[in-house]
């Protein structure tokens, strides 16, 4: 007599896999945070606004710098029209999320027009109006709608209050902090807890995308010489094309 093993995971197996993603997300968000707040307040460096592209072009200083953020405003519409039509569980939270992509192209564009500190407020704040919803929807469709759900809100008062923290104190440590725990925290939950519709590829090539976008950006001047582009015009591109494969990936 042949013995088949049971290949597909059971009900149990699935839950205890979230269980396991759910005390490392609380683990490592605990750990990443205290550790964050042992360490010497993080300044702005003024330096960051002295972007290597500052060319004319249309009539506009830092014309490339502006423009190519028109691919998140691209990827934001579509992926509002395609969820309109599509019932895509927790559609509410993915809306929220290509409408915070929209928001980034929209205050990163209106930064880049005059680079400095009260610029960049509304840059990170469109960034973090995006990174909220896809870290609580990642949570909603690997660990618990409920929980994902719930900490909707809380991830973007927290999002939100970093940058406004940054804004009077000059402290970046709250928003780098909401900027890289949910780039560290999604790979664990992709890998670790049980997919419903959203598969692990594909969350692994929007990180993918963003890791890409933040080389580009650490050689901003290089790649001017070397493409005619600045690394950190490609980096928005880049980080779009992210974007757009969270739309590929629901669609799937």
């Amino acid at each position: 007599m042949v013995v088949r093993a049971n290949l597909l995971p059971t009900t149990q197996q699935k839950h205890n896999a979230m269980n396991i993603g759910a005390w490392i997300l609380i683990g490592l968000g605990t750990g990443s945070a205290v550790g964050l707040a042992c360490v010497k307040p993080i300044r702005q460096d003024l330096k960051y606004h002295n972007f290597a592209d500052q060319r004319r072009m249309l009539g506009r200083l830092h014309a490339l710098n502006v423009w190519s953020n028109a691919p998140f405003v691209g990827v934001g519409i579509a992926g509002l029209v395609w969820l309109t039509g599509h019932a895509v569980p927790e559609r509410w939270i993915w809306m929220a999320f290509f409408l915070g992509v929209i928001l980034t192209g929209l205050g990163s564009g209106y930064y880049h027009l005059r680079p400095c500190n009260e610029t960049l407020v509304w840059d990170r704040m469109g960034m973090t109006t995006a990174f909220a919803p896809f870290f609580t929807g990642i949570i909603a469709e690997r660990i618990s709608q409920q929980a994902g759900m719930w900490l909707f809100v809380p991830a973007m008062v927290i999002g939100i209050g970093s940058v406004f923290f940054w804004k009077r104190t000059d402290d970046l440590r709250p928003y780098a902090w909401v900027q890289f725990f949910p780039m560290l925290a999604i790979p664990l939950l992709a890998w670790l807890s049980p997919s419903k519709y959203l598969a692990a590829r594909d969350i692994f090539i929007v990180i993918g995308w963003y890791a890409v976008a933040k080389v580009f950006e650490s050689a901003d001047r290089p790649f001017l010489r070397w493409t005619g582009m600045s690394g950190h015009s490609w980096k928005h591109i880049f980080a779009a094309a992210g974007c757009g494969w969270v739309l590929v990936g629901l669609a799937r």
